[in-house]
């Protein structure tokens, strides 16, 4: 009965080893997942500071050139359309040669204010579109940091859930061995209770023989 029953719990004590296994491995591969999508959450986290990096270096760079054109513009033009300056324009025209020569000065002025403000135009478009992007990118980023924040912490709960399935079946196999031994010693103990026994009936059997023997022997020669 005991053996019966230490072999059932060994059976048992496999088939739960065998479970606990299959569900650490199964956690070993969601870990392998989650640190594969870490890196990709990494390297895409590079991409993004990367491409923000030349957006910042973009707006850098166009805040330079409108500042370049302002400059310029109030060294030139811009004053006039401040009505500052307004005398200087027409005495630029009226100092002409000639009406050919007059027409040729308003035109370029004309040209030259509106190229200036054409460029600006640009500029700004430039910048707003500029500040577009980055700010896309910023949006971008943080959600890829929030990404990155789960997915570790997905991976550290993972771990945990490793280590406690990898104890359990640690456990489980240290059990299924003590079953195994204490079954093996049971099973010697028996076989020698049942050789002690065997050799008990043997002897038994044995002094059987012996005294029919002797009674045999003796028949006739006894008073009864």
């Amino acid at each position: 009965k005991e053996i019966e029953m230490i072999d059932r719990q060994i059976k048992q004590l496999g088939g739960k080893a065998a479970n606990a296994e299959s569900a650490l491995v199964l956690t070993r591969k969601k870990i392998d997942a989650q640190k594969a999508m870490l890196m990709e959450d990494a390297e895409a986290l590079r991409g993004i500071n990367a491409e923000i990096d030349s957006v910042q270096n973009a707006v850098s760079e166009s805040e330079r050139k409108m500042v370049v054109l302002q400059d310029y513009s109030q060294k030139m033009l811009l004053c006039a359309y401040k009505n500052r300056t307004a005398k200087t324009k027409y005495l630029y025209i009226l100092s002409s040669n000639g009406l050919s020569q007059s027409l040729r000065r308003s035109s370029y002025l004309r040209r030259l204010s509106q190229s200036l403000m054409d460029a600006a135009d640009e500029v700004k478009s430039e910048q707003a579109k500029l500040e577009a992007s980055r700010a896309t990118l910023q949006k971008e980023k943080l959600a890829l940091e929030k990404a990155e924040k789960k997915h570790s912490e997905t991976l550290a709960s993972l771990k945990a859930s490793e280590k406690r399935e990898s104890d359990l079946v640690k456990k489980l196999n240290a059990d299924r061995k003590a079953g195994q031994a204490k079954l093996a010693s049971r099973k010697k103990e028996m076989a020698a209770l049942d050789k002690k026994l065997k050799a008990m009936v043997q002897s038994s059997e044995n002094r059987k023989v012996a005294y029919g023997k002797d009674f045999a022997s003796s028949k006739g020669k006894l008073d009864w």
